[in-house]
């Protein structure tokens, strides 16, 4: 026993000698605090995450029920909107309506909320990445504003809540959904008081909804210039005041029209910005509402969310936004009004970038913007049917064309022609003669701006009075056929169109007022025919509707049509190889010049001629920022001659601006080794105004130059100065009343010298 006892326990000692070491090997290494902590739970999120890129849309109906005594079951829908700001956590806008049955009550509600949503299935999930599962369960808490209405009867008030929803995937855009809800509610909303003021609610709905699909969003961006994407609208359609009785409607007709620009950012969202005008018969079909507004929308294109980007010959956009109006009717004064609204457009293409668009769409104002006219629950409901064309730039890669700085070329244009206005087309003897110079900027093959100077006269024969009207304009510019057939620079015919408005002001000595502020917005277009490399002969119609409180009320009379013709010449910012022009080696300099000139102030008082003209002292500094384009300073003393007070008067100005190489942007090669240059200055200044007996006055000031100059040397030029410079009427201590503005015409020589 004692032999057999010794032979087992040596063998058992042994196994437990050869195991040991295998056993020590299998143990899990570190501590063991490591597994008996809970690790930090990592955060989930989106990869390239955008905002509204994870857009949902869902609707559903069911059943509620509100109260714990005497209540019946009543019926809900509802229709939400959200993003997913990540895996786990959410927001949505909610709108519900229904009827709440209770104490005999039948309570028509609707009501707006804000909700915030928690994927409970994401959080439980492993990892750091989250694709959507087949079953997700969702948490939400939320508040509400709702309005209530029983028996004509209207009331609203506040709620909170909170519900879970499930979710089950129908497809990866699809889902079916089912979500109970509890909450509180004030008791003004459900028109049955209690002693605390609140009732409880509850609620059973069942829907479905859609989400973008996570395949889509994984797909690659392409970058665009931001020209890409903008749109534009012009429409018009009928409108009237859904707020009022349906028997009154066909009485209460109105109509409205509007115009948009806006972009779109992707596929499916955009935003766009309205100017409107809406005219409203209300209960007296001779006293309307007239209304000037600004809407700002949002806008997703519905197909594309449902079916995915593509290009079609029909889809759909939602639009909904926000609103401001300033209204008014015949019995009352311009009033302020805001609103809400939102409808769908509906759109036909008809060529690349261009649709026929159907928009009808209700907004929701406050109770000014009609004023004699039943609101509902103090608020006005105008609806509108427009119809109208909507442009859209798709950009054509620039890459598919030789010359990509031939594309962001300028231009100069001179013309003159005639215009009139639209009731007097009859009348030869009111035709104006006008004249334009503009400088316009295209920065895509399509598109571009232009800014200006206009000037348009006539004499006394027709009217009794001569009138004159200066202005600046500005302009958006499309050109028409590089939209269609490609960009061609060689191109014989072209046509473009013009949009813009323009700030001026006029003078006629009739009546007791001489001089009108007077902008104007105007439309119109461009025939150009290429004769020369870059020179063009331009033909160019053109409608504006003037503004000036000259003019009567009457609206035919304030259209004033044009037609005027000239020159046209483009300018390359490059050499001609798609490359910039260098900035000069000596890319500063500083001037001094000095010269004479005429003064308006002093014109009609001083004689004989020589005494009118004014002595002019001005140095400066300037630096270019490239070839072409650079900036400018200068510090200038004019002194004048004045009759009937002591002493000469002294006009100071401080001056800052913009200055143009001319010779570079004609021939985009450097200049400064040239011994001729040509400049253009555009500045504006601070002016001070010292006479003797005086206080010195401050006011402000412009203006336009062109230096012609001759290098002596590397670092030495001369120059001839021509100029024009406009001050404010109040640069006079006894301003002319016929006069809009004083100004000064000089001729200067001077040096440079460039470091």
């Amino acid at each position: 026993m004692n032999t057999h006892y010794n032979i087992y326990s040596k063998l058992a000692a042994a196994l437990v000698a050869v195991a040991f070491p295998s056993l020590a090997k299998a143990q899990v290494p570190g501590s063991a605090l490591d597994y008996m902590l809970q690790r930090p739970r990592v955060m989930k999120v989106y990869k390239h995450k955008r905002p509204f890129d994870h857009l949902f849309i869902d609707m559903g109906a069911g059943l509620n029920v509100m109260g714990t005594k005497k209540y019946k079951l009543g019926p809900t829908a509802e229709m939400g909107i959200g993003d997913w700001i990540s895996p786990e956590h959410g927001f949505r806008v909610n709108v519900d309506a229904g009827m709440w049955r209770l104490h005999g009550k039948k309570v028509k509600y609707a009501d707006l909320s804000l909700d915030y949503l928690i994927n409970i299935t994401a959080i439980a999930s492993p990892g750091t990445y989250y694709a959507p599962h087949t079953f997700e369960l969702m948490g939400i808490a939320g508040f509400e504003h709702a309005w209530s209405r029983n028996h004509g009867y209207q009331q609203d008030g506040w709620g909170v809540h909170i519900g879970m929803r499930g979710q089950l995937a129908l497809a990866s855009y699809a889902y079916l959904y089912l979500e109970p809800r509890v909450g509180l509610m004030e008791d003004q909303v459900s028109q049955a008081f209690t002693w605390h003021g609140y009732r409880p609610f509850g609620s059973v709905t069942l829907g479905m909804g859609y989400r973008l699909p996570e395949q889509r969003l994984s797909a690659p961006r392409v970058a665009h210039p931001f020209a890409d994407g903008l749109f534009f609208s012009v429409m018009g359609g009928p409108a009237m005041l859904a707020n009022e009785h349906p028997t009154t409607w066909d009485g209460r007709l109105g109509g409205r029209v509007a115009g948009s620009i806006g972009k779109w950012f992707d596929d499916y969202n955009a935003l766009r910005l309205t100017a409107n005008a809406t005219s409203i018969n209300q209960y007296d079909s001779k006293n309307h509402i007239k209304a000037l507004g600004l809407q700002l929308d949002y806008m997703a294109n519905l197909n594309n969310v449902f079916g995915g980007p593509k290009q079609r010959p029909f889809w759909v956009d939602f639009v909904g936004g926000i609103s401001y109006n300033r209204s008014s009717d015949d019995l009352r004064k311009p009033k302020d009004s805001f609103g809400v609204g939102a409808g769908l457009q509906a759109n036909i293409r008809l060529a690349r970038g261009l649709a026929l668009s159907f928009e009808p769409r209700f907004d929701v104002y406050t109770e000014d913007y009609a004023p004699r006219t039943w609101s509902f629950r103090k608020y006005d409901i105008p609806v509108s049917f427009l119809a109208g064309l909507t442009y859209t730039y798709n950009d054509r890669r620039v890459d598919e064309i030789e010359d990509v700085d031939d594309i962001r070329h300028s231009s100069l244009t001179v013309t003159g022609g005639l215009a009139n206005y639209l009731n007097n087309m009859d009348k030869s003897g009111t035709l104006m003669p006008i004249g334009r110079i503009s400088y316009a900027q295209w920065h895509a093959p399509a598109l571009g701006w232009r800014v200006g100077f206009q000037g348009m006269v006539h004499g006394r024969k027709a009217t009794g009075y001569n009138y004159a009207q200066a202005a600046v304009f500005a302009d958006w510019m499309t050109d028409l056929t590089a939209l269609s057939c490609g960009y061609d620079r060689s191109r014989a015919l072209s046509f473009k169109t013009v949009a813009g408005f323009s700030l001026g002001l006029d003078y006629a000595k009739s009546g007791g007022k001489t001089n009108y502020f007077s902008p104007d917005v105007h439309v119109g277009g461009q025939m150009t025919t290429r004769i020369a490399d870059d020179v063009h002969f331009v033909i160019e119609p053109q409608l504006s509707y003037q503004l000036s409180k000259r003019l009567t009320p009457a609206r035919v009379g304030r259209f004033m049509p044009s037609l005027s013709v000239g020159l046209e010449y483009s300018m390359q910012h490059g050499n001609g190889k798609g490359e910039k022009v260098e900035k000069a080696e000596r890319a500063n300099f500083v001037s001094a010049s000095f010269g004479t000139g005429v003064y308006t102030g002093n014109y009609g008082e001083m004689h004989p001629f020589r005494n009118r003209l004014s002595f002019i002292g001005e140095v400066g500094y300037g630096h270019w920022l490239n070839g072409v384009s650079g900036v400018h300073a200068s510090i200038a003393n004019t002194t004048v001659q004045r009759a009937y007070t002591k002493g000469n008067q002294n006009i100071t100005a401080l001056s800052a601006g913009y200055m143009m190489n001319m010779k570079a942007a004609m021939t985009g090669d450097q200049t400064d080794a040239d011994l001729f240059q040509l400049t253009g200055i555009a500045d504006l200044s601070l002016v001070g105004v010292n006479r003797e007996e005086k206080k010195m006055k401050v006011t402000m000031g412009g203006k336009l130059a062109l230096q012609a100059g001759f290098r002596v040397s590397k670092a030495v030029e001369v120059y001839v100065e021509p100029s024009a410079v406009i001050y404010c009427k109040d640069v006079e201590f006894k301003p002319v009343k016929h006069h809009p503005l004083e100004g000064e015409a000089r001729l200067s020589i001077g040096t440079k010298y460039h470091f």
